[in-house]
């Protein structure tokens, strides 16, 4: 399995944001670990001897201690988090691809400068083709899958809704106004298609409704 990986990358830019994932990425990020998928096995493990140290205090003193500021359970839907963030990076640097390509055909051999090495070099890996993408994004999915597998088998007694995880997992709200899966893509290339379709579906919403606040006038 190639050392390439795009999930350093992603970790890092999760810690940007300000959500519950960014909390857990800068716990991940802090710790002493070479490797990026052990670096979330690591954390998982602090959360649970955190919430056992609260339980054990709990019961020499009456008094609960401090919980873990995430439930270790949910790392499980963080392994997926990143997975997503992973298929859109990989999406962004596929067209990437695809469009210096159409430009060199398009230009007899292009300008000599590569916009996807570019991004390649954004994201830490080496420039790589569109196979070469996909290779590293199955060697990505492989590793959070062990970690994935691994604490889901903590967890199986006592969580029954654990959703497979996959290359990508689509959310929405469902008729009852509840956050549900809408849609999983189970292969590289069906994420990558996924992605596309949320992207064609989230324009032509936008477009609908720009165009729609003009009927609003009397």
């Amino acid at each position: 399995m190639s050392n390439s990986t795009l999930i350093d990358y992603v970790l890092t830019d999760m810690e940007s944001k300000r959500n519950i994932d960014s909390t857990v990425a800068k716990g991940v990020q802090k710790i002493k670990e070479d490797v990026a998928h052990y670096r979330i096995g690591e954390y998982y493990e602090d959360l649970v001897q955190q919430r056992i140290d609260a339980s054990d205090k709990e019961r020499d003193t009456g008094v609960r201690g401090k919980d873990p500021e995430v439930a270790p359970e949910y790392i499980l839907t963080f392994c997926q988090r990143v997975m997503n963030s992973i298929m859109w990076k990989a999406r962004a640097l596929d067209r990437q691809i695809t469009n210096q390509e159409k430009f060199d055909n398009d230009t007899s051999g292009g300008t000599g400068q590569d916009f996807g090495d570019d991004l390649c070099e954004v994201y830490g890996i080496p420039a790589v083709d569109r196979k070469g993408l996909a290779e590293i994004v199955a060697n990505d999915f492989a590793r959070l899958q062990s970690i994935h597998s691994e604490i889901q088998t903590d967890t199986d007694d006592y969580l029954d809704d654990i959703t497979p995880f996959a290359y990508f997992v689509e959310n929405a709200v469902d008729d009852e106004g509840e956050w549900s899966v809408s849609a999983t893509a189970n292969s590289y290339t069906d994420a990558i298609d996924l992605c596309h379709k949320i992207v064609d579906k989230l324009k032509e919403t936008e477009q609908k409704n720009r165009r729609s606040r003009f009927r609003k006038v009397a």
